[in-house]
């Protein structure tokens, strides 16, 4: 689905979070997936905030769309 909105124009980027499995970014260029970071998790609430929030302030901050990717996963 993401490859879609992509490819369709309807987005340049596009960041899907898959929990434990880590995220993927997809844009024209390609994929980058990477994997989830090992840590106690106590609650998951809040987490696709969290990953938002990080991007945003990084893109936002000037950063490349892989760096705020990454960013986002360590948040």
């Amino acid at each position: 689905m993401a490859r879609g909105i992509v490819r369709s124009g309807h987005a340049e980027h596009v960041a899907v979070t898959l929990g434990y499995l880590g995220a993927i970014l997809v844009s024209p260029e390609g994929e980058l997936r990477l994997p989830a970071i090992e840590v106690e998790v106590r609650s998951a609430v809040g987490a696709g905030d969290s990953f938002l929030g990080a991007a945003t302030f990084a893109l936002t901050s000037g950063q490349s769309i892989k760096a705020a990717f990454r960013l986002g996963l360590a948040a």
